[in-house]
């Protein structure tokens, strides 16, 4: 239980951050190119491996090793939080993307230490159960921030929906103060020195596995940052595009995810991120169309929200299924930490690429390059298929 808990909590913030603050900034009237800054607030959390020696390397046994870390991070996060809604999204936008890549980086810092926590205190046995309760912590994060902050307070204005996830993440924090998580274990073990992570840039199986996933992801991720704005453009408020694209997005990807696994197992994953990889530049095709012919609806963009999100939890999928054989040995947990981590910094580049190359050229050129990279990560994924059958790597 406070497991589940303790990945609701983080989940909330951080779609807080990238999903409801891009909003909050469109409707205060900032560009698609500042905009854009607020993805690359959160590359400190996707590049927490360069840090994560330390969460290994210092801790507590009374206090618990990992647990200090855990609610040590969790009384930063609150603290930001309550900065966060002293800034006004029209007047300080800048002071607003500051505060989110500290929160960022704190959130990163607490998964890192989380994801241990939950390695040592689930059995091998266990890790599919784990799996299953981080999606849906996911999903309930999804839902607590799109219906219970966004639909309910977003007419009351940015200070009370921050006001909002505070107070959801101070209960959060009251209910897993008291849990003694790993008090008075100290753990064991093998503790990678600081440049262990990037032993995976020596794997040339896991190299091409991280470009083919970027690529063929390339028409959900370069125009992820337009979805805020187009939300905003075709007359969606705050409280609409909680309920569209996030608890609407959390529950069609959690679906697809579900959906993609016997696929998966069948054809193997390089075959399912080809097929995924197709199915995302017809979804960039058709909006590059809608765009250029003026026809830019309320229900095409819905569209675009939902099935890109489907897309990207259906990839997670295929994704995940051939990196982790890659990443078993010594070393596995910085292994996959640090492929989860490029690949994330990846998707948030291009997303931030994407906001600033429609301020400067307009929507039809991202989702133009859109369309064409997802067609060559379709051309690359099922030439790899074809090539190792339907076996993982």
């Amino acid at each position: 239980m406070s497991i589940a808990v303790l990945f609701v909590m983080q989940g909330l913030t951080g779609q807080f951050v990238i999903q409801a603050v891009p909003v909050f900034l469109r409707w205060a009237g900032q560009s698609p190119a500042l905009i854009g800054l607020v993805f690359l607030s959160a590359l400190p959390y996707v590049l927490r491996f360069l840090w994560a020696p330390l969460v290994d390397r210092y801790g507590s046994q009374r206090h618990g090793r990992r647990r200090v870390w855990v609610l040590g991070a969790q009384l930063v996060v609150l603290a930001i939080l309550g900065a966060m809604a002293l800034l006004d999204p029209r007047e300080q936008p800048i002071g607003i993307m500051i505060l989110a890549a500290g929160l960022m980086t704190v959130l990163g810092t607490q998964l890192t230490a989380a994801g241990a926590l939950a390695i040592e205190l689930f059995d091998k046995a266990q890790y599919p159960r784990l799996a299953a309760v981080q999606a849906a912590s996911a999903g309930l994060a999804g839902f607590l921030l799109g219906a219970g902050v966004l639909f309910a307070l977003s007419d009351l204005g940015w200070q009370a929906s921050v006001l909002g996830v505070l107070s959801i993440s101070g209960l959060t924090t009251l209910l897993l103060w008291p849990e003694p998580l790993d008090q008075g274990r100290l753990g064991e073990g093998r503790r990678p020195g600081f440049l262990a992570a990037f032993a995976l840039l020596r794997i040339a199986l896991l190299r091409r596995l991280l470009l083919v996933a970027v690529l063929s992801g390339f028409g959900v991720a370069l125009p992820y940052g337009l979805k805020p704005i187009l939300q905003v453009d075709v007359g969606l408020d705050i409280a609409e595009i909680g309920l569209v694209g996030i608890v609407g997005g959390n529950a069609v990807g959690l679906l697809a995810a579900l959906f993609m696994r016997p696929f998966v197992e069948r054809f193997g994953g390089y075959r399912c991120l080809g097929a995924l990889a197709l199915a995302g530049a017809a979804l960039a095709g058709m909006m590059f169309a809608v765009v250029v012919l003026d026809g830019l609806s309320l229900w095409n963009v819905v569209l675009f929200v939902l099935t890109g999100n489907a897309l990207a939890f259906a990839s997670f999928t295929a994704e995940r299924s051939l990196a982790m054989p890659l990443c078993a040995g010594a070393e596995t947990a910085t292994r996959f930490a640090t492929f989860v981590s490029l690949e994330g910094a990846a998707v948030l580049s291009l997303a931030a690429l994407g906001t600033a190359l429609s301020g400067a050229f307009g929507a039809q050129t991202v989702f133009a390059l859109a369309t064409a990279g997802s067609l060559a990560g379709a051309f690359w994924a099922f030439r790899l298929g074809v090539r190792e059958g339907s076996k993982a790597p």
